[in-house]
């Protein structure tokens, strides 16, 4: 069993519900339950779930449903109606079938938890049975179409702030001196944009400016102190049997033996003991 001051409960619709994201397991189990029985918010979503569960397994693409929903005149709780990326992201929460999950990416001895990956089971009602939420999952992992996220990535992006203004630099291009022949070159920047607040007058080579980023990145790093281990005084014996316990668990891990949820469980239970006789 997992420890009940690690389990954080996934965003499920916490405006809705009214939930902390962090609390003791007891109390997380029969808050959510309470409120998913009782909070009239919830409205239709139980029934667009189960349908577009269905649809999706059948083979219909998200886009279709969600075509389907403002056919129907079936809208979010604000009004608004549901876009691919909503369905998606309802779709793939564990915690619709009553499965529990980390709010963000968890290290544990070396393995990182997903954010959103299952790793125990959670006592609130369900929308989907378990073999439903596996089978759906694998259905939408397999079609890359269906990503919930398209939306280019850049590294700065967010980062930076206009140096006249203060407002946050967004990606962009912009297009160069004609040429002879009349054509332009397109160069990619990050720039000020007055659309967003900021005054429009800075740009800066995006290529240029990750490369440099990048450069002060690395030497920072180099100018980090080794890390030492730390030396214990306790019972060799005791900790090698630990240890090994959590290394075996792992390894069965990364062997596909056993799932992300027991390899958790053996570390929750191994790990205090562990932690014991070396302190």
């Amino acid at each position: 069993m997992l420890n009940p001051r690690l389990l954080l409960i996934g965003n499920v619709d916490v405006k809705s519900f009214g939930l902390l994201k962090v609390c003791p397991l007891q109390v997380e189990s029969d808050v959510l339950a309470t409120r998913l029985a009782t909070n009239k918010s919830c409205g239709k979503r139980p029934r667009v779930l189960r349908r577009a569960r269905k649809k999706v397994v059948a083979g219909q693409s998200l886009s279709g449903i969600c075509a389907e929903l403002r056919e129907l005149g079936i809208a979010k709780q604000s009004g608004k109606p549901y876009l691919v990326a909503d369905i998606s992201r309802l779709l793939r929460a564990p915690e619709y079938a009553g499965l529990r999950s980390f709010s963000r990416d968890m290290e544990v001895e070396g393995v990182i938890v997903p954010k959103g990956h299952p790793v125990a089971k959670g006592k609130w009602p369900k929308i989907f049975t378990e073999n439903e939420y596996y089978e759906l999952a694998d259905v939408l992992s397999e079609n890359e179409s269906w990503a919930t996220d398209k939306a280019p990535k850049h590294l700065l992006t967010g980062i930076l702030v206009c140096d006249e203004c203060g407002t946050k630099m967004a990606h962009g291009h912009k297009y160069g001196k004609p040429h002879k022949d009349g054509t332009k070159t397109k160069h990619y920047v990050y720039r000020c944009q007055k659309q967003r607040g900021g005054c429009g007058r800075v740009s800066r080579n995006r290529d240029a400016l990750e490369k440099f980023m990048l450069g002060l990145t690395y030497k920072a790093i180099r100018r980090l102190p080794a890390v030492k281990e730390k030396v214990v005084d306790a019972t060799a014996d005791e900790i090698v049997r630990l240890a090994n316990k959590i290394v075996e668990a792992k390894q069965a891990y990364k062997d596909d033996k056993i799932d992300i949820a027991e390899f958790v469980g053996v570390h929750s239970r191994v790990g205090p003991d562990l932690r014991g006789v070396v302190t």
